[in-house]
This record gives structure tokens, C-alpha cells and sequence, in this order.
């Protein structure tokens, strides 16, 4: 390609030289350069030394940053203003922007990204569908024998992996899209099709910090080709309000979503659970453990049935998925946790639900119940009376209409739960994470919601 081509659209500042050059590839590294190149220099390593070699092995062009000074070479020079964008611009350009061609679907959040990836890509095989998944280390089609090592998300390296599946007709691809990828602007001139968002709570304690960490992962909403592509998002997350749309496809067990679940059981070999869509529910049965991968696959399912995956696919692939045997850090895997998840849009319904929830003699009940404004405290107090006789322990979330609502309605409900243990956790999916680590084997979570 004519070098002056190449360059069109790249974030350019100066050029010394002759632009009618053709380049034959490009490289970061001195030691991959070849004859006809452009090299482009990314502090690394000695800046003299590494130009010099450069030339000397071959290159037709250098491109440097805006500080860096034009030496008495050989080559055309370049200066850029940003190299990152400038390296991901020319990766486009040089591979004819490979992702306008493939369907690609980017996930993101604080976890989950490799299960779920895998798990749309279970659905796909399922479909027929031949499927490109990359990762942070790795990338695979199908079958293949997974390419892992080395930095897969340079530019370079990601492009040309693009372009290849492109050339050999895949059409699909899934990627994982962590924070510091985004960051790196390493996806800044990928088109995605579709999100996923598994999560966006954090761990800063900094508020600046947490602050940025969603607005980078709000990012990538502008890369999606199309103003209706689908964002798939877990509701239960207490910052999923942030990413409200018309093109917005929920998830999660706290409220009536596009994509929930019921009768969830978990186990030491796996968990079961009623999978509720617009098309039906169907009953799906996961190889893998923990609470964490039934979200997981409801988000799986939620783009399959955004994308119109035939069900029988969607089911197939989610049980066919089979993660590594895991063990989570803040989870013990227990046998028989059921979960009983009640909609309480009126008082009256306590007595209902305490009586068809059917507790064994030795097991116990953890209560995750949503606080909030959605009603007075009295209201909730009168709730909380029914349900402590026969509860364990009482975990508090909220309903997410206000923070601060939350707050004081927790504390007064703390102080009348006397000797019944309490827990407050404002987002909801932490809540439910924390009910599991206070079960044991046999033990019923009860999930009072009027988040519908």
C-alpha cells in the first residue's frame, strides 16, 4: 500500500519525506522490520539505536511521536500527536479494516468475560456457526488449537488476526475487552455489533477513580456499527442505570427483565435453573458452578436471543458450555442451595410466601431483601416481622430509585432486627454473592424484589 494512502485518516502532525513509497508491512519491534516497512517507534528502548536499526534492516518509513526530532535518515519520518490511535488507525487502514466485514461481539465488565465469551461461542458451534473468540493471551476458531502468548491486542496483532478470519469466511467473532485494553485505545477503530456488559461495579476506593472506570467502559458503545446494535446488560449491577437505552436488553434475577431466571438450585457438580425469555422459559442445566454462571449464561442467552439464535441452540450451547472446575475466591462450592426469588409488590403477600416456602428441618434461610423508597417503613418493618422468624440472616440491598433512601431506610431496619444477623450491600448482585457465602449444604436464599 502507497505509504500517502495509508496514512489518510490517522492522526498525523508532521511528515519529512517522500510519501509515494510503497509499504509492504508494519512493525514495533526493530527486530521484525523488512524491507519496505514502516516502523513505528513506541519508546522502547533507545530511541537513536532502535531508528538506526530500523532504516538499516530495511524500513521505508519511521513514524515517532510529536516530541520526538527527525534524524538524517534514509526513510520518511512521520510525527504523530497520539501514537496509540496512530498505531490502531494504521492497522485499519494497512488490513482494509477487517471488523466492518465480521460480526463481533465485545464483552466486558469486572467478570465473567471468558465464561460468557465461551459460552456464546458454545452457542454458535451449536448453530452450526464457525466462531473467532480472542482473549488477553490467546485466540482460537473452532476447533483449532488455541494460539496463545505474546500480546494479542496490539493493533498489529489484533487486525491481522481480524483480517485472516475475515479471509477465510468466518463471520463471528467474540472478544473479551478488559479495562486496560479500553484504556489503551486499543479498540479504537474496531466496530462492534453487540455488547455485553457483565458487570460494572469496582474495588477503588478512590470515587475519581471508580468514576473513570465506568465511564472507560461506557466507551465502547461508540465503536458499535450500528445506532440500534444491542447492548446486553446485567440490571442487578448497581451502575447498570448509567447504560439505559432504547437498544438496552436486560438481565438478571432482581426484577421482570428481557432475560431472568427461577428455581435456581446450585451444587458441587453444577447448577439448574428456569431460563425466562420473551420466547418461553425452558429448563437449562450448567456444567459449571456458583451463582456467577447462571448471571453468565443468562447473559449468553440474552445475545443469542438478540441476534434471533434458534432456542434449541441457545439451550444446547448453554449446557454444552463446561468450564475448568473453579473454585471462587469469596465462594465455597456447597450442595443444594436453593434459591426462592418473590416479586413483593404487596404486604399481604408475606403470608403467602412464607407459606410455600418449603425449608427442611436442618436447613436454614438467608433473606436478601430490597430496601429503599419503594415503600414506607413501617411497610417494611411489618415485612421484616413475618419473615425473621423463620430467617437466618437478613441481607439489605437496594432497590437503586435513591442511594441515599437506601442508606437510612438500612440502618433503621438494622436496628430492630435484634439478634438476627444483618448485612447491608447496595448493589444487588454483591448481595446475592454474600447470601451464598453465609449458606450451607441444604440451606434456601429467599430474594424479596420489587425492583419489577
Amino acid at each position: 500500500m502507497i505509504l500517502k494512502e495509508l496514512l489518510a485518516s490517522t492522526p498525523v502532525y508532521e511528515i519529512y519525506g517522500r510519501t509515494k513509497k510503497n509499504i509492504e508491512g508494519l512493525c514495533i519491534r526493530t527486530e521484525d522490520v523488512r524491507p519496505n516497512y514502516l516502523y513505528i517507534y513506541i519508546d522502547d528502548g533507545d530511541y537513536k539505536t532502535s531508528v538506526y536499526e530500523a532504516v538499516e534492516q530495511g524500513a521505508a518509513a519511521i513514524c515517532i511521536g510529536k516530541d520526538k526530532e527527525v534524524l538524517p535518515c534514509d526513510a520518511t519520518f512521520v510525527r504523530s500527536y497520539n501514537i496509540k490511535r496512530f498505531l490502531s488507525a494504521i492497522a485499519k487502514n494497512f488490513y482494509n479494516n477487517p471488523s466492518q466485514y465480521i460480526n463481533l461481539v465485545g464483552i466486558t465488565g469486572t467478570h465473567g468475560k471468558s465464561t460468557i465469551a465461551w459460552m456464546v461461542r458454545s452457542i454458535l458451534q451449536s448453530a452450526g456457526i464457525s466462531t473467532l473468540i480472542v482473549g488477553d493471551s490467546y485466540y482460537n476458531v473452532d476447533d483449532e488449537q488455541a494460539v496463545s502468548g505474546g500480546d494479542i491486542f496490539n493493533p498489529l496483532t489484533f487486525t491481522s488476526i481480524l483480517r485472516e478470519a475475515v479471509d477465510d469466511r468466518i463471520k463471528n467473532g467474540v472478544v473479551e475487552c478488559s479495562y486496560t485494553t479500553i484504556v489503551q485505545e486499543r479498540f479504537r477503530h474496531i466496530w462492534f455489533d453487540s455488547l455485553i456488559y457483565t458487570d460494572l461495579y469496582t474495588y477503588f476506593k478512590n470515587q475519581d477513580m471508580d468514576c473513570h472506570y465506568i465511564e472507560m467502559r461506557k466507551t465502547l458503545i461508540d465503536h458499535l456499527k450500528l445506532s440500534h446494535s444491542p447492548i446486553i446488560v446485567n440490571m442487578d449491577d448497581y451502575h447498570a442505570q448509567q447504560l439505559e437505552g432504547n437498544n438496552i436488553i436486560k438481565y438478571g434475577l432482581y426484577g421482570d427483565f428481557d432475560i431472568g431466571g427461577s428455581d435456581i438450585e446450585l451444587n458441587s457438580e453444577g447448577s439448574r435453573f428456569i431460563l425466562k425469555t420473551p420466547k418461553g422459559d425452558v429448563p437449562i442445566e450448567l456444567k459449571c458452578t456458583g451463582i456467577h454462571n447462571i448471571y453468565n449464561a443468562m447473559a449468553a442467552a440474552a445475545w443469542g436471543m438478540a441476534h434471533d439464535i434458534a432456542f434449541e441452540h441457545i439451550q444446547k450451547g448453554i449446557q454444552g458450555f463446561c468450564a475448568a472446575r473453579e473454585i471462587d475466591g469469596h465462594l465455597d462450592i456447597k450442595d443444594n442451595i436453593k434459591f426462592c426469588i418473590k416479586d413483593l409488590h404487596f404486604i399481604d403477600r408475606v403470608n403467602d410466601i412464607c407459606d410455600e416456602l418449603a425449608v427442611s428441618e436442618e436447613g436454614k434461610v438467608v433473606t436478601v431483601f430490597c430496601a429503599g423508597a419503594h415503600r414506607d417503613f413501617d411497610s417494611t418493618n411489618s415485612i421484616l416481622k413475618k419473615i425473621k422468624d423463620f430467617s437466618h440472616c437478613l441481607i439489605l440491598t437496594s432497590d437503586y430509585s435513591d442511594r441515599h433512601t437506601f442508606l437510612k431506610a438500612a440502618s433503621q431496619i438494622k436496628d430492630g432486627m435484634g439478634n438476627i444477623e444483618t448485612y447491608c450491600e447496595i448493589d444487588n448482585y454483591k448481595a446475592l454473592r454474600k447470601a451464598v457465602s453465609l449458606t450451607e449444604t441444604g440451606d434456601t436464599i429467599l430474594i424479596l424484589s420489587n425492583n419489577a
